[in-house]
C-alpha cells in the first residue's frame, strides 16, 4: 500500500500512534495528541474546493471557449491537484470532517483512541481508525474493536463508518455486524449530505460489541470436524449451474487448499478458541481474504478486505458457520 500513500508536499500523509506501520511512512504521534494535530501530520488539513469546467477547442468555426454544464474540478486548496471531476450535485466530505467525526468518541466520551488517519491517491481518499477502550478476552485470544471512517473525493466509495475487528494474534481483521438481516455499515453517498450526529446515532457502538462477543463466543463453542469444514469451504465459492454441477472446480480446489493452509498454520490456529472449532475456520477464512487472496496489490486486498468482495466473502463464511 505504501505506493499509494499520499505523497504531495514532499511528505507521507499518514499519521499513526503505537508501533510503525509496516511501510514505515508516516508521522508519530503521542496518544493524546489533539484532533487539530492528527489533521496537520496526517496531511488532512486541506480543503476540497470546486471549480465549473472550462474549456476550449479550435474548430472549423474557430476557437471554441465555454463551459460544461454541471460538472465541476475538484481540487486540493494546498497543492492545487485536480482530483475529479464530478456533478454539481456530489456533496464533499471534507478530510477534516472525517477526523471531527471522532472527536466527542476521543476527547469527551474517551471511549475510542484515534490510532491511524492519513490519504491515499494524492488525497482522493482518506480516513481515520480508532480503537475502543477495550479489547475483548476470549480466554487468552484477544481481539480489539475499532471505528472506521472513511470516504472519498472521487466517487470511488461513498462515505462508510463501519465497526471493525482485529484479532491480536494473527491482526484478522472483521467486521461486527455479520448477521443477514444487519447493516454491515452505515454508508452515505455523496448525492446526501453528510451528518455526522445521524451516523453516531446509528452506530449503537455499545449494543454492536455486546453482540459481536456473543457470536464469538456461539462460534468458539460450536466444533466443526475436517469433512464438515471443507464442505462449507466449498460452498464459500463455488460457481453452480442449472443442475447444481460446479463450473469453477480448478478454482475452487486451489482456494478451499489455500483455505486449509491457513486453518492448520496460520497464526492463532493452535489456540483452543479456533483449534477444532467454527471460528477456527471463520478465522481461515478471515487469514485468507487479508493476506493470501489474489491481489495486484496491498492496497486493494485491504479495499476488498473492508468494503469489496473480501468483506462479502467473510459475511457469507460467518452465516454459513451460524447455520452449519
Amino acid at each position: 500500500m505504501s505506493h499509494l500513500i499520499d505523497l504531495s508536499n514532499e511528505r507521507a500523509n499518514m499519521a499513526y500512534i503505537g508501533e510503525t506501520p509496516w511501510h514505515g511512512l508516516g508521522q508519530k504521534l503521542t496518544e493524546k495528541a489533539p484532533i487539530e494535530i492528527w489533521a496537520k501530520e496526517a496531511g488532512m488539513d486541506h480543503t476540497i474546493l470546486r471549480s465549473p469546467v472550462r474549456f476550449s477547442t479550435d474548430m472549423d468555426m474557430g476557437l471554441v471557449d465555454g463551459l460544461m454544464e454541471n460538472r465541476d474540478v475538484l481540487y486540493r486548496s494546498d497543492n492545487k491537484i485536480p482530483l475529479a471531476i464530478m456533478s454539481g450535485r456530489y456533496n464533499i466530505v471534507q478530510p477534516v470532517e472525517v477526523l471531527e467525526f471522532f472527536r466527542e468518541l476521543v476527547e469527551q466520551a474517551g471511549d475510542y483512541t484515534l490510532e491511524t488517519a492519513g490519504c491515499l491517491n494524492d488525497g482522493k481518499k482518506y480516513w481515520a481508525l480508532a480503537k475502543y477502550k477495550q479489547a475483548l478476552d476470549f480466554g487468552g485470544d484477544l481481539i480489539k474493536p475499532y471505528l472506521m471512517l472513511g470516504t472519498s473525493v472521487d466517487g470511488s466509495m461513498a462515505t462508510v463508518a463501519q465497526h471493525t475487528s482485529v484479532r491480536v494474534v494473527c491482526n484478522n481483521t472483521l467486521q461486527m455486524s455479520l448477521h443477514a438481516d444487519s447493516q454491515d455499515a452505515i454508508r452515505v453517498v455523496h448525492s446526501t449530505k453528510f451528518d455526522a450526529d445521524a451516523i453516531k446515532n446509528q452506530l449503537g457502538i455499545e449494543r454492536v460489541i455486546a453482540d459481536y462477543s456473543d457470536d464469538v463466543e456461539f462460534l468458539i463453542n460450536k466444533a466443526l470436524n475436517k469433512e464438515q469444514t471443507v464442505e462449507i469451504f466449498v460452498e464459500l465459492v463455488a460457481q453452480r449451474d442449472e443442475k447444481g454441477n460446479v463450473t469453477n472446480e480448478k478454482n475452487v480446489k486451489k482456494i478451499v487448499g489455500e483455505l486449509m493452509e491457513s486453518l492448520a498454520n496460520s497464526n492463532g490456529a493452535k489456540l483452543q478458541t479456533a483449534h477444532g472449532t467454527a471460528w477456527g475456520a471463520m478465522n481461515a477464512v478471515t487469514h485468507y481474504v487479508d493476506f493470501k487472496a489474489g491481489s495486484r496489490s496491498t492496497n486493494n486486498r485491504f479495499n476488498s478486505g473492508q468494503f469489496g468482495g473480501g468483506a462479502a466473502l467473510k459475511k457469507k463464511a460467518f452465516q454459513s458457520l451460524v447455520a452449519a
